[in-house]
């Protein structure tokens, strides 16, 4: 892949999937119903941190693992598969 190509892949998968949002949406609501990190109120105002938390941890997850993917030239987009037979 090329640096631009890369660049691309980290956008759309960081920004422009529908995905990204639904897993942080999910999460926030998750940790909102077991009153994860307790400092946060309820409510919209806590649901609102925690969404921030989530997508803060993931946006910064994704931007490490996608620069260490193109310093080290390894393919972003391998999956690797840890089935056994077929």
């Amino acid at each position: 892949m090329s640096n631009g190509e890369r660049f691309r892949l980290y956008l759309r998968q960081t920004f422009f999937s529908a995905g990204s949002y639904a897993d942080r949406v999910f999460g926030a609501g998750f940790d909102q119903a077991r009153g994860v990190e307790s400092g946060w109120s309820g409510g919209m105002e806590g649901f609102g941190r925690r969404l921030e938390s989530r997508y803060g941890q993931f946006v910064i997850r994704n931007t490490l693992k996608s620069a260490g993917d193109a310093a080290f030239g390894y393919e972003p987009r391998y999956d690797l598969c840890r089935c056994d037979g077929f």
